[in-house]
């Protein structure tokens, strides 16, 4: 294996194709098998290391690396730290973006977790393995927190449906519920909803909905986030979700427009701004692609899905009066992509970069950039 890739994926080079698997280290001679060939890469599973490098650990995971979950349980947290910090400055300079980006390590490398997924199928209840849709049971997962692992122990696939569940690390609540086709059951004994409090105030989440799987990380990127908003009066958040942001945003705001696709994260987020008093604004059900922006708006604040920015919601920043741009991503590729338009066609200038290790174990992470004219 030659070098690191994106996310934390191995690549070297096959009969003159670039390939791509998990579990390994540069610098490794690796025994694989090809999973998928595309024109000019493969990508492949690892079946033998046939001569390891000295940075490779044991990993304390029995699952590893069958499940899909964690793929570098094979390197220190340390190294990790190393691995992502240098992916995120290269994706960056990749993008033509002038910057050097700090990361911020998760205060819990492990038992972090406390909103997952399981699957379930043949008779299993877990994750999917490694680029399979086969379920692997996974009893001894070492980022799941306590109160998930307690929930989960003795439950059985009961039913063809997968399991939402989520845990509040701020009252030890646990949501449990099977995602049916067309509705959701919750477990006996559990509710659909717990409290979570990230700072500024309990905010009410649920299992089904999205949530982020690292409080304590959630914490610190709220910190930065709400600092760095400070002294905007007049705030536009585009993929508001049912609030984590939009809580802070708004009690700190003269005027905040908030905007979210999903009808019931929509009525989520504003029972927990009014829980809170919040009479600034509150949040209309509107996709990013429709780009409603306030010409009165300084502040464009946006968490989007993997897949970046709508085109649109770029393109009304371009040309809107905005002062500043706060651009949380799960995904530093597409967000990278996105910085660069703003910069190079709207006048904006990056003044910050910082990731945060939202995934530890894992070859993810969550990026927090600053732009302002």
């Amino acid at each position: 294996m030659d070098r690191w890739a994106w996310p934390g994926l191995g690549m070297g080079y096959y009969q003159g194709k670039a390939t791509f698997l998990a579990a390994v280290l540069p610098g490794e001679r690796v025994l694989a098998q090809t999973v998928k060939a595309g024109k000019n890469h493969l990508e492949a599973r690892l079946v033998e290391v046939l001569e390891p490098s000295p940075a490779r650990i044991p990993s304390p995971c029995p699952h590893f690396p069958d499940c899909g979950g964690c793929g570098l349980l094979h390197l220190s947290y340390e190294d990790q730290l190393v691995l992502k910090e240098q992916q995120l400055n290269e994706i960056a300079q990749r993008a033509g973006l002038k910057v050097t980006a700090g990361f911020t390590p998760s205060p819990q490398p492990w038992g972090y977790r406390h909103k997952a997924n399981l699957k379930s199928g043949g008779g299993k209840l877990g994750l999917n393995r490694y680029r399979s849709a086969q379920v692997l049971a996974v009893p001894e997962c070492k980022v799941f927190s306590a109160g998930l692992k307690q929930a989960f122990s003795g439950l059985e696939p009961n039913r063809e449906a997968d399991l939402a569940a989520l845990e509040s690390q701020d009252t030890g609540q646990v949501a449990l519920v099977w995602l049916e086709k067309n509705r959701q059951q919750p477990l006996s004994g559990f509710g659909q909803q717990v409290f979570e409090d990230y700072g500024q105030g309990r905010l009410e989440l649920t299992a089904a909905g999205f949530a982020q799987s690292n409080p304590a990380v959630t914490r610190l990127i709220l910190a930065d986030l709400l600092s760095a908003a400070r002294g905007y009066g007049r705030i536009a958040e585009h993929y508001a979700g049912a609030g984590t942001l939009s809580l802070g945003l708004a009690l700190g705001a003269e005027q905040y427009f908030g905007y979210e696709t999903h009808k019931k994260a929509v009525e989520l987020g504003n029972r927990n701004l009014k829980a809170h008093g919040v009479q600034s604004g509150q949040i209309r059900e509107s996709n990013a692609e429709a780009a409603l922006l306030p010409d009165s708006a300084q502040l464009l604040v946006v968490d989007p899905p993997r897949a970046g920015m709508a085109s649109a919601l770029i393109n009304k920043a371009i040309h809107s009066k905005l002062e500043a741009v706060l651009y949380l991503s799960c995904d530093p590729m597409t967000q990278a992509r996105d910085l660069a338009r703003l910069v190079q066609e709207g006048g904006f200038g990056l003044v910050w970069l910082k990731g945060y290790d939202m995934y530890a174990q894992t070859g993810h992470q969550e990026a927090l950039a600053l732009l302002v004219r």
